[in-house]
């Protein structure tokens, strides 16, 4: 029984031996615990040592006032540069005289001689009047066969033009003689040609007609219409507010058997006054008569002219259109210009 003994004891304290060593070995490989645990485990191995202590990072202290944080920034937007700049274009104002149509698309022709009409034209019956005349025309030193006082002597050319009533730009005379009511078939203005006139080329010391056609006028696109006509209708002179002197309205400057020249005015002569020229009429015989009485061999024999009124009728159409131009002061005009005519 003592030899069990002493056999197992070895055996016993071999065990406890490896046992010791494992902890060992498990010891270190675990963080050395302080001294005084180390000391406290080795003297109590079972006690479980405390934990050790987790150092944390120190943070920045605050602030006793408050920073305010600075404004986010919102750039600026970013506007992309034009691609074309356009330039300022400067209008010039528009002269009253400026035309806004186009040039003529055909050479001009020749207007045919007009033709003389029959002299038993059908009369009003009607009387006309007679006004004295401020100054005489060229001091009575022309007859009356001249390019100032009759358009067919002057003449014409037929261009192709618009055929119709047109806008200008400029002002506007409310007491300029209206167009509208020369003929009651057509005071909208139906135009059938257009013509331009020719410049003149003065020789006052030659005899009638006192010189000769150049070429023809520019200055405007038409200086000249013929409008559509009711053969057998009645002509009238076109209406104007201002009264020239016991309730008339114009001068009579010329009468031919299918002429008028009619002047706005008191004084006799084309560049003082608007004018109208009408051709292809067949005059009043008394309206002939009235303006023959005041002539002597072409020239101003009594100092006076026949006037009319507003409205007053002068003529008769026989056949084909009326011809109309239009002067201010001397300088034709475009009769088409519907805010200065119609």
């Amino acid at each position: 029984m003592s030899r069990l003994r002493v056999k197992f004891f070895p055996a016993a304290v071999i065990a406890a031996a490896l046992v010791l060593l494992l902890g060992i070995a498990v010891a270190a490989r675990a963080p050395a615990p302080p001294a005084r645990v180390r000391l406290l485990a080795t003297i109590f191995p079972s006690i479980t040592p405390p934990p050790t202590a987790i150092v944390l990072a120190s943070s920045t202290p605050l602030p006793l006032t408050a920073t305010p944080s600075p404004e986010p920034t919102v750039p600026e937007p970013t506007v992309p540069e034009p691609t074309h700049t356009p330039a300022l274009i400067m209008l010039a104002p528009a002269p009253a005289t400026a035309p806004v149509v186009a040039p003529p698309t055909a050479a001009p022709a020749p207007v045919a001689a007009a033709r003389l009409v029959s002299s038993g034209c059908p009369a009003s019956g009607a009387s006309f009047a007679t006004l004295d005349v401020i100054g005489v025309y060229k001091g009575n030193r022309l007859t009356d066969e001249n390019a100032d006082l009759r358009l067919s002597v002057l003449g014409l050319a037929e261009v192709v033009e618009t055929p119709a009533l047109v806008g200008y730009n400029g002002a506007t005379d409310p007491a300029a003689p209206k167009l509208s009511g020369l003929l009651v078939s057509n005071a909208g203005g139906v135009i059938v040609r257009t013509y331009r006139r020719y410049d003149w080329l003065w020789n006052e010391g030659g005899g009638p007609p006192y010189g000769g056609r150049a070429g023809v006028n520019v200055d405007w696109p038409v200086t000249a219409i013929e409008l559509a006509a009711q053969p057998g209708e009645a002509v009238f002179a076109p209406s104007r507010p201002a009264d020239i002197g016991g309730g008339f309205a114009a001068l009579v400057l010329y009468a031919g058997e299918e002429e008028l020249t009619l002047a706005y005015g008191r004084q006799d002569g084309v560049t003082d006054a608007y004018v109208v020229h009408l051709r292809g009429l067949c005059v009043d015989p008394g309206l002939t008569a009235a303006y023959r009485a005041q002539m002597s061999g072409g020239l101003r024999a009594t100092g006076r002219l026949p006037a009319l009124r507003s409205s007053e009728r002068v003529g008769t159409m026989l056949g084909g259109g009326l011809i109309v131009a239009v002067r201010d002061r001397g300088a034709f005009m475009d009769p088409r210009s519907r805010k200065d005519w119609w």
